[in-house]
C-alpha cells in the first residue's frame, strides 16, 4: 500500500515537473516576444563562425521586415550595411564572452540605419551561441549631430565676439591711462578707478571664454618650449609686485630656486595659471598683508605655491573649486567680483602640462595653491 503511494507520488511529481518546465518555457518565449528591442540568437562553431539563425523575436521580424521562415536562411551580412565588419564583430563577441559596439543595419526594404548590438556568448544544448539585443540609436546619432553643429556654431560666435572686444578694451585702457596723467580732482580720479577695474574685469572674462573655447585641444593650444624656471618666475613676481601693492597695499614675498630648473611649458599659457592663483590671492586678502610665492623642487618635479593670509576658502565649497561652473564663486575682500572659470582653466592648463594642481586652505587662515610641473 504504501509502495503503491509511492509510485503514484513520483508520477505526480513527474508530471508537476514537467508541467513546470513548459509553464516556465512558455513563459521565456512570452518574455522574448514582448521585448522592445530586436533580439536575435544565432549558432558559432569551434572557430568563432557564423552557423546559422537559431531564434529571433517577434520585434526583430518587425523591425527588418522579415517572415520567421526565413530565419533559416538569413545572414547576419543580409542584415548589415556594413557586411565587411561582421566577422570581426562575431570574432570580438566570441573571444571576449560579450562586446558593445556600433554598426548600420538595413531592412529588407533598403532602409539603413545606426544600431547599438550588445551581445553576449551563451551556450544552448550543446552548441556555442551568441544573442545580441539591438537598438535602434538613430535619435540618439541625430541629436549628437545637431549638438554638435550648434556647439560649433557657438564656438565660432564666441571668438568673434571675444576677438572683437579685445580692441575697444585696449582703446578704453589707452584712453583711461591719458586721463589718469593728468592732474585731476580726486573724486574725479576714484570714477576713473572705478572705470578701469571694469575694464579690467571685462578683459578677464574675454580671456577666460577664449581660453575655455581652446581648452578641448592640447595639440594646437599648447606651444611648448624649455623654460628656465626662475627666469619665469622672475617675470610672474616683476609683474605682481606692482598689482598686489597698488591694488591692497599687500607685500609679495617670493623664493626661487638655488639652483635653476627647467621645464618644457607653453610661457603664455602658464603665465594664465599664476595670474589666476595670485589674482585670486590678492582678491581674497585683506589690505596690508602678504603673499608668499615659492617654488621648491621635489623629486623629478618643480613645486611652485602660492600662499595667501585671506579668508580662506570654506569646507562646503572646496570640492567645487575647479569645477567648470563651480559653485564656488564669492566676493572678494573688497566685494571683487569672480567670473568662476579660473580655476578650472588652470588645472586645465596645469594638466596639460603633464602636472598637478591642488589647494590647502581652511577658513579664515587662508589658503595655499601647489602647482607641480615635470622637469626636463
Amino acid at each position: 500500500m504504501t509502495k503503491g503511494k509511492s509510485n503514484n507520488s513520483k508520477k505526480s511529481f513527474k508530471r508537476s515537473r514537467g508541467s513546470d518546465i513548459a509553464l516556465s518555457l512558455q513563459n521565456h518565449e512570452q518574455i522574448f516576444n514582448s521585448m522592445l528591442d530586436p533580439v536575435v540568437i544565432y549558432e558559432i562553431d569551434e572557430q568563432i563562425n557564423f552557423v546559422r539563425m537559431l531564434d529571433a523575436n517577434s520585434a526583430f521580424l518587425r523591425v527588418y521586415g522579415l517572415e520567421r521562415e526565413e530565419l533559416d536562411g538569413l545572414n547576419f551580412k543580409m542584415i548589415s550595411a556594413e557586411s565587411d565588419r561582421v566577422p570581426k564583430f562575431i570574432h570580438e563577441i566570441g573571444t571576449k564572452g560579450q562586446y558593445l559596439f556600433e554598426t548600420v543595419h538595413k531592412t529588407t526594404s533598403g532602409r539603413s540605419f545606426p544600431v547599438e548590438v550588445h551581445s553576449r556568448r551563451i551556450k544552448i544544448s550543446q552548441s556555442n551561441a551568441i544573442i545580441s539585443i539591438i537598438r535602434d540609436i538613430s535619435v540618439r546619432k541625430n541629436d549628437k549631430e545637431r549638438l554638435l553643429a550648434l556647439n560649433q556654431s557657438k564656438d565660432n560666435i564666441l571668438k568673434v565676439v571675444s576677438h572683437d572686444l579685445r580692441s575697444p578694451l585696449a582703446q578704453i585702457q589707452g584712453i583711461l591711462q591719458l586721463i589718469q596723467a593728468e592732474e585731476l580732482p580726486e573724486p574725479l580720479k576714484q570714477y576713473l578707478t572705478l572705470l578701469d577695474e571694469s575694464r579690467e574685469h571685462a578683459e578677464h572674462i574675454v580671456a577666460d571664454l577664449l581660453a575655455t573655447d581652446d581648452l578641448d585641444n592640447t595639440e594646437e593650444y599648447l606651444k611648448l618650449r624649455n623654460l628656465s624656471v626662475n627666469n619665469f618666475c622672475k617675470k610672474i613676481i616683476k609683474h605682481y609686485e606692482i598689482v598686489a601693492k597698488s591694488k591692497k597695499r599687500i607685500k609679495l614675498r617670493h623664493q626661487l630656486l638655488e639652483k635653476d630648473g627647467h621645464i618644457s611649458a607653453d610661457e603664455q599659457k602658464l603665465i594664465r595659471v599664476f595670474d589666476n592663483l595670485i589674482s585670486n590671492a590678492v582678491k581674497f586678502s585683506f589690505v596690508d598683508t602678504e603673499i608668499d610665492f615659492e617654488v621648491a623642487l621635489m623629486n623629478e618635479a618643480v613645486q611652485f605655491s602660492v600662499k595667501d593670509y585671506g579668508i580662506g576658502i570654506p569646507d562646503e565649497l572646496q570640492e567645487f573649486i575647479f569645477d567648470q561652473h563651480t559653485k564656488a564663486k564669492r566676493p572678494g575682500t573688497q566685494g571683487e567680483k569672480t567670473i568662476g572659470l579660473g580655476m578650472f582653466i588652470s588645472k586645465s592648463i596645469v594638466e596639460m602640462h603633464g602636472g598637478k594642481i591642488w589647494f590647502e586652505s581652511t577658513q579664515d587662515n587662508g589658503t595655499i595653491f601647489h602647482v607641480s610641473l615635470p622637469l626636463t
